[in-house]
């Protein structure tokens, strides 16, 4: 495959997208912004017809996606149960794969991905899309730089109500957002020594949804302590909302990130918060030029998915167990 440069040109490199839920839209507007580059064909999924109708692309089945010898990447959108068919499949057959997050919760099937990546020569890229932001992007500089000196406390937080509509298409905070905050927390201060956890809930008469909550609490290697709290029973529409939430301090200084400190009116009385569309496009800009056409890594790399996975299983076991649970190096 022969890619162009990014200024010379439009439709170089053909991407195919698996998967037409929500986030689909969010993908298919970032590659729009990217010269040289076009979706054009997609498939996967209830909405999958819809999707194509509305944005003039062909329809497909995601085997026939990635059967196609014109499309160069695939985007796999998909639930995390059938990430790992799609993108193996795909990477066998010479194509780069953006997967969304979680990549996978099997660690075999983490190494499997890994290794086939290196053995084609493709890009095996994961969805951790706010790693890309310009916020983040600065502060894990300002982490890594001294400029906030010693990093002694990083707080985390996604806090919101998740409407009935939607929460019957997720598993829960602890599977669909997790994972954002871990690779977060490994680019800022690297891999946890011990993590504790706990998990709540409340009676639908309540919460309609139950209300699902984790609140995490980390020791790195460094000797910062973090802690993280997601909750998809309550919205926080205070001074300083906690929907994505961020500090970081260190004995030079502090930063923070707030997903709502842009925010612009729509019509209908609601609002868009415009820093969650530009993690898309700056990671599609990043995985379609610096790593496909630049041969790049990513930020954030499939062995880092593998750090994240191996963090994920610790917490989940502090939870069922209630103790603090050593993390291995990885």
């Amino acid at each position: 495959m022969v890619y162009v440069d990014k200024n010379k040109g439009t439709g170089s490199l053909k991407i195919g997208l698996i998967g037409c839920g929500r986030v689909a839209e969010n993908h298919l507007l970032a590659v729009s912004k990217c010269q040289g580059a076009e979706v054009i064909v997609a498939g996967g999924g209830s909405s999958a017809s819809d999707f194509c109708r509305r944005h003039g692309l062909e329809l497909a089945s995601p085997q026939e996606i990635i059967e196609r010898e014109d499309i160069d990447a695939i985007l796999v959108l998909t639930p995390h149960t059938s990430h790992y068919e799609y993108a193996m499949t795909a990477m066998d057959k010479g194509k780069h794969v953006l997967i969304e997050k979680p990549v996978s919760f099997d660690l075999a099937e983490m190494k499997s991905m890994k290794d086939l990546a290196r053995s084609r020569s493709v890009v095996c890229f994961p969805g951790h899309s706010y790693l890309y932001s310009q916020d983040m992007m600065r502060m894990i500089a300002a982490a890594h730089d001294g400029t906030l000196g010693q990093i002694a406390f990083l707080f985390t937080t996604e806090t919101y109500y998740m409407e009935e509509q939607l929460f019957v298409r997720y598993e829960g905070p602890q599977v669909d957002i997790l994972c954002h905050h871990l690779y977060m927390m490994l680019a800022l201060v690297g891999m946890p020594q011990s993590v504790s956890a706990v998990t709540t809930s409340y009676p639908a008469s309540v919460v309609p949804t139950e209300g699902p909550q984790i609140g995490i609490l980390i020791k790195t290697r460094g000797n910062t302590i973090v802690t993280t709290f997601l909750s998809w029973a309550v919205d926080d529409h205070t001074s300083t909302p906690f929907t994505h939430f961020v500090k970081i301090l260190g004995t030079g200084g502090a930063l923070q990130f707030n997903r709502r400190d842009f925010v612009l009116n729509k019509e209908d009385g609601g609002y868009e918060q415009p820093i969650y569309q530009e993690m898309f496009d700056n990671q599609m800009k990043y995985f379609i030029y610096d790593c496909i056409m630049g041969g790049k890594d990513p930020l954030s790399t499939i062995e880092d998915a593998e750090r994240v996975l191996h963090i994920h299983q610790d917490i989940m076991q502090a939870v069922r167990t209630g103790a603090t649970v050593p993390v291995e190096e990885v």
